[in-house]
């Protein structure tokens, strides 16, 4: 029994199987090939949501920097620190699921290697396998632009909490 999440396309996976098929003579490893695509696919695109917020927080934050507005009224600075610190604590949150799908596909590409060895299916896997190590270095570097990003937010924070006296 083969397990899937719900963002799997169960339709389109069976689909590109059976056109695999017809060029690699029915190999048996055709649906794990194919799943290890579609969870590599989901990978990237949920790196690619991460990376926007952490894009979009730290854009606002040199915003602020840039323009020296150091303000402490948050009313008058339209800022939403506790909407900045959810965003990257998500962020934070949805690296560590990240990390550990990063290392399913490592242990999964890795068995699929060993077992390909030589075939010609070995190399529409390499090309999953780059894209998910190229990712990696962007995986590998969030936790230090996320801790920065939320370092920026508590200095920015912090005058106001200590003028409300919080």
């Amino acid at each position: 029994m083969i397990q899937v999440g719900a963002d799997v396309n169960v339709r389109r996976l069976i689909v590109e199987v059976q056109r695999l098929a017809e060029t690699f003579a029915h190999h048996p490893l055709l649906l794990p090939i194919q799943l290890f695509q579609e969870h590599s696919d989901t990978t990237s695109r949920k790196l690619r949501e991460i990376l926007k917020k952490v894009k979009d927080v730290e854009t606002k934050l040199m915003a602020e920097i840039v323009t020296q507005k150091m303000n402490i009224d948050l009313q008058i600075a339209g800022w939403n620190f506790g909407e900045l610190s959810k965003t990257l604590h998500t962020c934070s949150m949805d690296l560590v699921e990240l990390r550990r799908r990063r290392t399913f596909e490592d242990a999964v590409a890795d068995a699929l290697t060993s077992e390909l060895k030589n075939h010609p299916l070995l190399r529409r896997l390499a090309s999953s396998e780059g894209l998910a190590k190229r990712h990696k270095r962007d995986i590998d570097s969030l936790p230090e632009r996320i801790e920065s990003q939320k370092t920026l937010v508590r200095s920015y924070y912090s005058p106001y909490i200590c003028r409300i006296g919080i």
